[in-house]
């Protein structure tokens, strides 16, 4: 659910405010939508045209509970489904999903795919600038005003990024193009494999927690000599525990997050000297500082701008804390 502290900080904006109108019923809620989309809002502003259905489900997960919008094909598919969790029957949540059906899905590179390229186009955040725009503007056709702009204020405080409707309009346009390439893309490898015999044997390899350190590592830094060598890493963590490159080693090869103490103290400093997003550290990677035994001010020492960032995150939940509250600071 949280993968970035993009979608952390539009998360805790939503989460700050009061929850909207109850809806009795999934009925109900199909109502809402029907009414969005029979709107002459819908018809003047959303660019292509798309058909919502609506059932209840959602998913429950390590003690989540999520709804979710799901399109029905490739692209900007014209059919999606809103599956509404039965304890989230409420009009904020079903325009939060409802964004996610209009909301730009690509980035356009600016120039059309030739016959036989790969797409050289950029997949947006799925909680992005484009979404948020889409989200406030629903809640501020459909909801009530009062929420509207509670949740501009929310989004300007935990500085989610927004854009204008007008460059909301235009990147819904560019996504359109860039979905066309992609669709053409995936149309013309389906017919060069269906073409000829398959080669392909084996599994594909899997993608290990390990992996991801190793990857970023490689990544790390500018310019023409990228990268960061498992020397350097272990210098920066030995700022704050002793750290050998065979540890580093160790740690890339590592299948899942370690379970030892000291490894894992090390991972979390690893991932900061790399200066991993910190949501991402702690929902993908399962690194966070309290479960790892290292302080925020002795992080200080490997980054000091990652220290910064979580300080800022800290303090924005302070001043609009969620609905539901966590004792101590993240």
């Amino acid at each position: 659910m949280y993968d970035s502290v993009t979608t952390w900080r539009l998360y805790s904006a939503e989460q700050s405010i009061r929850l909207g109108q109850p809806l009795t019923d999934v009925t109900a809620a199909r109502g809402l939508v029907r009414r969005v989309e029979r709107s002459a809002w819908w018809r003047d502003n959303v660019a292509y045209d798309v058909r919502v259905g609506v059932r209840l489900g959602g998913c429950e997960a390590d003690g989540w509970v999520s709804s979710f919008a799901r399109p029905g094909g490739l692209g900007q598919s014209t059919s999606w489904t809103i599956s509404l969790h039965p304890s989230m029957l409420n009009d904020m949540i079903v325009f939060h999903e409802l964004a996610h059906c209009i909301a730009p899905r690509w980035q356009h590179s600016g120039r059309p795919r030739r016959s036989g390229e790969l797409p050289n186009h950029i997949r947006c955040s799925a909680h992005g600038p484009g979404f948020a725009a889409a989200s406030a503007e629903l809640a501020g056709q459909f909801g009530t005003v009062e929420h509207h702009d509670e949740l501009r204020v929310a989004y300007h405080h935990f500085q989610v990024p927004v854009l204008a409707w007008e460059e909301y309009l235009a990147a819904v346009q560019g996504s359109l193009l860039a979905e066309r390439d992609i669709v053409e893309m995936h149309r013309e490898v389906d017919e060069l494999f269906s073409s000829q015999p398959s080669t392909r044997s084996g599994s594909v390899p899997q993608w290990t927690w390990g992996d991801r350190l190793r990857s970023v590592r490689g990544s790390a830094g500018t310019g023409p000599r990228r990268g960061m060598s498992r020397e350097h890493l272990a210098q920066l963590v030995s700022r704050v525990e002793r750290c050998s490159p065979r540890d580093v080693q160790r740690l890339e090869a590592a299948a899942h997050p370690p379970e030892d103490p000291r490894l894992r103290r090390l991972g979390m400093c690893m991932a900061v000297a790399l200066g991993f997003d910190p949501i991402y550290a702690r929902f993908q990677l399962g690194l966070a500082r309290w479960d790892c035994d290292v302080k925020l001010d002795e992080l200080a020492a490997i980054n000091p701008e990652w220290v910064q960032l979580v300080e800022t995150m800290n303090a924005q939940l302070a001043a609009r804390p969620p609905r539901w509250a966590v004792d101590g600071d993240r």
